[in-house]
């Protein structure tokens, strides 16, 4: 079964890695990561966004996993959306014991 789900979530204007809320994050299924998508938006059109990093480690990966997206600086009114920061994977997850830190 494949299925999506919200794992964390910030409203953070930090310059260095904080911790989300929703972290870390216990898959409610044992299973397999298989994309992490990473969406940023802007509350302003005097936003600026310049790129978003999010990493997500798991004590069953070794390595940690980096999401990253471009933001197009200054969020004017004609500013095109920011796409999407969009990492596949295949990477374990277990229920309770597989807990993910973004």
């Amino acid at each position: 079964m494949i299925y999506s789900e919200e794992m964390a979530y910030s409203e953070s204007a930090a310059t260095t890695l904080t911790e989300m809320t929703g972290s870390p994050y216990t898959p409610p299924l044992d299973g397999r990561l298989i994309q992490v998508k990473l969406g940023a938006s802007g509350d302003a059109v005097t936003t600026l966004i310049e790129n978003v990093t999010v990493v997500l480690t798991s004590p069953k990966w070794g390595v940690p996993l980096t999401v990253t997206l471009e933001g197009g600086g200054l969020r004017t009114a004609t500013t095109p959306p920011i796409p999407k920061g969009i990492q596949n994977c295949d990477l374990p997850v277990k229920t309770g014991k597989g807990r993910i830190q973004a």
